[in-house]
């Protein structure tokens, strides 16, 4: 992806923290040899890379480095694309994306993007998000909530 990318995840790797990267799905190739070359370093995908399920399964079956952070996939409606949420109505999660996250509940990261645009939608924001992690088992929900997270920081 570029010497930036490369000394960014160096640097991850030389004080063994986790790199969080906002990737278009549009450098998939460039990102998957980036995951590659830094096996080693936890990778969090912001807003779970907007992709598709297929392509979430097949990063997260190739690249055990690879976690996906799920601010903005948690929201009703995503203001620059419907396709962007995990919500099939606005609420409830679509059941192929919850047994993805269920049987891969260890690589899975929420968070609500706060924006601080309005009151309005930072209240939206987080009652959407705690919507979804409702509909998680419970071991399920305290891994995306809050495990995984301190789990790669505290390395």
């Amino acid at each position: 992806m570029g010497p930036m990318m490369d000394g960014i995840l160096t640097l991850a790797r030389k004080y063994r923290v986790p790199a969080m990267v906002h990737v278009e799905l549009t450098r998939l190739r460039e990102f998957s040899s980036l995951l590659e070359k830094f096996h080693d370093v936890p990778v969090i995908w912001a807003h779970g890379g907007y992709t598709p399920l297929f392509i979430a399964r097949r990063m997260l079956e190739r690249h055990a480095n690879l976690y996906y952070e799920l601010s903005a996939r948690t929201w009703p409606r995503h203001p620059r694309s419907p396709d962007y949420t995990i919500l099939r109505d606005g609420k409830s999660v679509w059941p192929e994306w919850l047994a993805l996250i269920e049987s891969k509940a260890d690589r899975f990261i929420v968070g609500t993007d706060a924006s601080h645009r309005s009151r309005e939608s930072e209240i939206m924001k987080g009652d959407s998000v705690q919507g979804f992690l409702r509909q998680l088992s419970p071991v399920t929900q305290e891994r995306v909530a809050r495990t995984n997270l301190l789990n790669l920081v505290d390395r």
